[in-house]
């Protein structure tokens, strides 16, 4: 049974069957070491991407400028 509320704000119960999937289970099953393994990589895909994006941004204002 799991608590929830509506659009209007009222509390009601609902019977759900939740289902695990294989990110969930790796938060709940993996050691501190491998979460931080795992969000040093995702962390670093992020940042080249952000940096990319930057610099397509930068030279784009540039031969916009020009």
């Amino acid at each position: 049974m799991i608590n929830r509320v509506d659009a209007n704000m009222n509390l009601t119960k609902v019977n759900e069957i939740l289902v695990s999937t294989p990110f969930s289970e790796f938060f709940r099953n993996a050691s501190s070491q491998e979460k931080k393994r795992v969000y040093l990589r995702v962390l670093e895909s992020v940042s080249k991407q952000q940096e990319a994006i930057i610099k397509q941004a930068r030279l784009s204002t540039v031969t916009t400028q020009t």
